[in-house]
């Protein structure tokens, strides 16, 4: 769902989704991969002798590979987050957090919260409440779109944001 009016309890209050968890174009293809491999080793599995010199690298290509596809995808789950705005607060929840319906972390908005993008590991989102440290995360993977409508977002709920560029965000895109 995109960034908009969804899910409202009563009238009223807005609940703005940013990067809830979509397709993304380098996980698909790794899975296509991956996939493609695992069928090509257990087709040759399934024609070779078993325990012949061929047969074991088919087995040990599909005993890597399952591993691999779950770490590529598992570690994506795990560093994507999406940020959801309701209620005066920013709940940061990572998208395993979101497929398995875990509650995230809760940031009220208030004048003690600060957010800014800073120019750390590319490009990061940090949330500060009271000079800690609330959310650092790394938008440097998101799509222009989505970094738009997240600085789009903080603006419409009165999020104080620090930005060092002038105009839309991201520069130059």
């Amino acid at each position: 769902m995109a960034v908009g009016v969804s899910n409202q309890p009563y009238p009223g209050v807005m609940k703005t989704r940013i990067n809830p968890p979509h397709p993304q174009p380098g996980p698909i293809a790794f899975a296509v991969v991956c996939a493609f491999g695992g069928l090509v080793a257990v087709r040759g599995m399934l024609q070779l002798r078993i325990g012949t010199e061929p047969w074991w690298v088919s087995l040990l290509a599909i005993a890597m590979l399952i591993p691999a596809l779950v770490f590529i995808e598992g570690g994506w789950l795990w560093i994507q987050r999406e940020l959801t705005f309701s209620d005066g607060r920013i709940v940061v929840r990572r998208w395993v957090e979101v497929l398995r319906d875990r509650p995230g972390h809760v940031i009220p908005i208030d004048p003690r919260t600060r957010v800014s993008i800073v120019p750390r590991n590319g490009r990061s989102l940090l949330i500060e409440r009271d000079g800690r440290v609330e959310a650092l995360l790394t938008v440097g993977y998101w799509e222009p779109k989505r970094i738009r409508e997240l600085v789009d977002a903080l603006r419409a709920h009165a999020v104080e944001l620090d930005q060092s560029w002038v105009g839309a965000y991201p520069p130059a895109v």
